[in-house]
């Protein structure tokens, strides 16, 4: 009997799954009943291997990795036969052993040999990936997924409980127990002791072996600052400041009755974010526009209340501390702590506070009304006494209540067990999914599930160069993931209005080329009036899923006044999204289209700002954060108020801050993607502060993003940004400056706003991303900035609850 490569590939899925469901029923006799979250995998670097091939090979993103790698000066160039600590889950497989199982594309003569040694670097043996995969072993297909286990620790109680993160370390050659404790930093006895059965002197092998976490491993969405009102500030500058506004900061402040009455030498809280900066240390950077006169040491003691240092200032500047230029950024650090869980579980939100002459480690206490053990505790190298520096302090919040630590929880299904029951129950779930579904849709729903053909990777990828975009490959969505090898793709969609092909054919008369407005990268949009609203309607091909998928996912979810407003969908024969009708076209008509009257200043002052405050809002406000990837003109509509709106979100990323994504190749518009992102394909928010000072740029000259020179042999390409560095550099700029700007404005424009936006944009395009502002303080700056170009009063902006509403999600 004949039996077909399709029957084939079923019974060894089958027999897979089986072997799978046998090893599940043992569970009777568990080893393990529980998993951690953190381990890592020591990685030997062989030649030709790199930090993006390893952080492909994981699963995790670079700058992840970095945290635990503090030796790496330079992520472009890692010393070949050094070794990596890679950061992984660790799971109870199967009840059987710990481990972590990740998926490997195969390449062109990929042996389970190879895998094991090579890619894995020794982290796993042949035997091993063997024994849970079912292709022959020198006979493995090209580009399949496969599953490769590597085992690891999460301690051992009876041995010590000082250590709970351990390396999962492979031995080599010359190496034996005392070169192993020496390079962690430990007794030779304590790492026999965790692994007793290992030898060390047979150069091959895995050992267990503690590690050290990150310095700042975990962040925290919320901290405070003490800062200590001096004369003449009042909260508007404190809120410009910190990028917060009046009312948040009045919320942690109850003593403040009457925001125009507070009184030097008191102190008020100001919350902000605690991220990890430069894989040392937990803190904040805030960009301050310099002034007249301003020193570091100004900058320091005054404007931020000792909440940093001149030496801070110094780290993350490169002008002289006593010779800043009028309205440069300045980064500014401010240090903050998310808790010590050893200390204490019950304290979970801290101040940074900055100590005062006089005051010591009781009155602190009193003041606190916290034990001063406690209080030393947490700050077991300050000196209460001296009376200067900053020590961390429990906070109250809103509420004025201590919240606790937030840990995370390693319980649950393990990832390794969902690997195996996912691939046995395929059939079962296929069947069951069916007839759920048919169920569902016989109900009344609110909510809906969709399911529509799914493009193959091939399609897409063909899709994608035919218009010229950067490809990806990635796993944005569970649903495509999931359901990508069963043809089908789904999506929850909350709110949008389900249309039927009908409808919009009827609204556009039937697609006509008098109601085309637009053509993009996956499809035509056209206008329409539907139900009595204008609507304009995206009509996209099948290949062009993943993008349909990504804008209904956002759009169904985040709603702001700075965002473009998706009404519905469609899926018949085609995909169709259906939006709000922005009546203006978008930016990059009104800056370089013909028969548009020139946008005046304060009109893309305005712009700027309505799109900062979008981005700012999918950035700060939304869980998980959404990273747009293709900001740039012709994704920034203008209404007929010549207010903008932020549209298409064909490309939109999002990511649980702190946690790993996968990595991605690249996609967007070249011209305004940042360096990380171009070259290592490192994904974070900073990469649309990037593209959006690359607007602003725009904005000021009406230059593309890569222009064209005017040489006359040879012309070249230039990026907008490197061209307004070569002239922001000179030592006295402003001529070539001034030759920059959009002749279009004709004299007409306030010269020292132009320049401060071009300073904003500098900030905004830092190679380091690091060093780039949040969202949060472009909209700060640009409000300022507004208020000086149409003379508006800042302090008015928290006074107008109009004004405050755009600040956040409808």
């Amino acid at each position: 009997m004949v039996i077909s490569s399709n029957s084939r590939n079923a019974i060894q899925i089958l027999a897979f799954g089986f072997h799978f469901l046998v090893l599940l029923c043992s569970k009777a006799n568990a080893k393990c009943s529980r998993g951690c979250d953190l381990a890592l995998a020591s990685y030997y670097v062989w030649d030709g291997s790199n930090l993006t091939y390893i952080r492909k090979i994981f699963g995790r993103e670079i700058s992840e990795i970095l945290k635990y790698n503090p030796q790496i000066e330079n992520q472009d160039s890692i010393d070949t036969g050094s070794r990596i600590n890679v950061p992984f889950r660790c799971d109870c497989l199967n009840g059987d052993f710990l481990g972590h199982t990740f998926e490997y594309t195969t390449q062109f003569g990929d042996t389970y040999d190879r895998i094991a040694e090579r890619a894995f670097s020794n982290l796993t043996t042949e035997d091993w990936v063997h024994r849970v995969n079912e292709y022959p072993p020198t006979r493995i297909p090209d580009d399949v997924q496969i599953n490769v286990t590597v085992n690891c620790s999460c301690g051992n109680r009876r041995v010590s409980m000082k250590y709970g993160l351990f390396a999962t370390y492979p031995l080599r050659d010359g190496e034996n127990l005392s070169t192993v404790a020496a390079a962690a930093g430990i007794t030779d006895d304590l790492v026999r002791r965790y692994n007793p059965a290992a030898d060390f002197s047979a150069g091959t092998g895995l050992v267990f072996v503690p590690a050290k976490e990150s310095k700042c491993s975990r962040t925290c969405d919320l901290a405070l600052a003490s800062y200590n009102l001096w004369k003449g500030v009042d909260l508007n500058f404190i809120a410009t400041t910190f990028s917060r506004d009046v009312s948040e900061i009045q919320s942690f402040n109850p003593q403040i009755t009457n925001i125009d009455l507070i009184i030097a030498g008191e102190r008020v809280n100001v919350p902000f974010s605690c991220g990890c900066i430069d894989r040392e240390f937990l803190g904040t950077t805030f960009v301050y526009s310099a002034k007249q006169n301003d020193t570091y040491s100004i900058i320091a003691e005054k404007y931020f209340a000792n909440l940093t240092t001149v030496e801070w200032l110094q780290r993350f500047n490169t002008y002289a501390p006593t010779n800043i230029p009028i309205d440069a950024p300045i980064n500014v650090t401010v240090n903050c702590s998310c808790g010590n869980s050893s200390v204490s579980k019950d304290y979970g939100l801290f101040v940074t506070y900055p100590l005062e002459p006089g005051e010591n480690l009781s009155t602190i206490a009193n003041q606190s009304g916290l034990p001063p053990q406690l209080l030393q505790d947490y700050n077991p190298d300050s000196d209460f006494s001296r009376g200067s520096g900053l020590v961390f302090i429990p906070g109250k919040d809103q509420n004025e209540t201590y919240p606790p630590l937030k840990l995370s929880n390693s319980a649950g299904i393990s990832s390794g067990v969902i690997a195996g029951i996912s691939v046995a129950g395929i059939v079962g779930s296929l069947l069951f999914a069916f007839f759920l579904f048919a169920r569902i849709c016989k109900r009344k729903k609110v909510k809906k599930v969709l399911f529509f053909p799914a493009a193959s990777e091939q399609q897409y990828m063909q899709h994608r160069q035919a218009h010229g975009s950067a490809s990806e490959e990635t796993s944005d969505s569970a649903a495509l993931v999931g359901a990508a090898s069963l043809g089908l793709v789904g999506i929850t969609v909350d709110k949008s209005v389900e249309f039927s092909y009908e409808e919009l054919a009827t609204a556009t008369d039937n697609f006509s080329l008098a109601n085309k407005i637009g053509q993009g990268g996956f499809g035509s949009v056209y206008y329409a009036e539907l139900r009595g609203e204008k609507a304009a309607i995206k009509k996209m091909d099948m290949q062009a899923s993943k993008e349909f998928l990504a804008e209904l996912k956002v759009l169904t979810h985040v709603h702001h006044l700075n965002l473009v407003r998706l009404i519905g969908y469609c899926v018949e024969g085609s995909l169709f999204l259906v939006y709000e009708f922005i009546d203006n076209g978008n930016l990059s008509h009104h800056l370089r289209g013909s028969g548009k009257d020139p946008l005046p200043w304060s009109s893309r002052v305005q712009i700027a700002l309505d799109s900062a405050r979008g981005l700012e809002y999918i950035h700060e406000h939304t869980v998980p954060v959404y990273i747009h990837r293709d900001i740039k003109p012709a994704n920034i509509l203008i209404d007929k108020k010549f207010r903008a709106k932020v549209a298409d979100f064909g490309l939109t990323k999002l990511t649980e801050v702190g946690s790993a994504s996968i990595p991605t190749r690249l996609v967007g518009t070249f011209g305004y993607m940042p360096p990380e992102y171009a070259q290592y394909g490192d994904v974070s928010p900073k990469i649309d502060v990037f593209a959006f000072g690359v607007v602003l740029y725009e904005l000021i000259s009406a230059k593309e993003a890569i222009v064209k020179t005017n040489e006359p042999i040879m012309p070249e390409s230039k990026g907008l940004v490197a061209l307004f560095e070569d002239v922001l550099s000179q030592p006295d700029p402003r001529e070539d400056f001034v030759k920059l700007i959009d002749q279009r404005l004709g004299d007409d424009y306030p010269l020292d706003s132009i320049w401060k936006m071009a300073h904003l944009a500098k900030a905004c395009t830092q190679e380091n991303p690091q060093l780039r502002p949040s969202m949060r303080s472009i909209v700060v700056a640009l409000m300022t900035l507004s208020s000086s170009t149409e003379d508006w009063d800042v302090g008015s902006f928290y006074e107008n609850e109009a004004l405050m509403n755009l600040m956040s999600g409808r």
